[in-house]
């Protein structure tokens, strides 16, 4: 993956994590299998848990884009 692509799995990860500052936020490689992983080597799905901005769970994906 170029750095660019990384750089921005990381930006959006940071962005997240910071809009839900106090909520439980953990990121996730989901298991895709090797041909899959190999058009989408930098997804990632963000878990966020309730916290003040609200109680429900969001789910957030980063890196989807490389597939395009």
């Amino acid at each position: 993956m170029s750095e660019a692509r990384l750089s921005a799995v990381d930006a959006v990860e940071a962005h997240v994590r910071t809009y839900f500052e106090g909520h439980p936020v953990e990121a996730v490689d989901p298991d895709l299998g090797p041909e899959r992983r190999d058009v989408v080597p930098g997804l990632r799905v963000l878990v966020v848990g309730p916290g003040r901005r609200g109680g429900a769970w969001a789910y957030v994906t980063a890196g989807c884009w490389a597939a395009a």
